[in-house]
């Protein structure tokens, strides 16, 4: 299957405050999916990817930085 490319800046794309790899973090609460735009919730978001020492997480961020986004 291919994917078409498309360029588009980092403040146009919503973290997943949901995402699995937060489930055990003491500061993870869950975010209702009509909330996840707000600024306060994608600015939690980042600072929960901020302060997880996790391999997993920054393996991540190393694979979106190198081959971009894949859907």
């Amino acid at each position: 299957m291919e994917y078409a490319t498309t360029d588009v800046a980092l403040d146009q794309l919503l973290l997943d405050p949901n995402n699995y790899r937060f489930f055990d973090m003491d500061e993870y609460s869950e975010v209702a999916k009509n909330r996840y735009h707000e600024g306060g919730v994608q600015d939690r978001t980042e600072h929960l990817i901020k302060i997880d020492g996790k391999e997993e997480l920054r393996v991540l961020k190393e694979s979106i930085e190198t081959n971009g986004y894949v859907p």
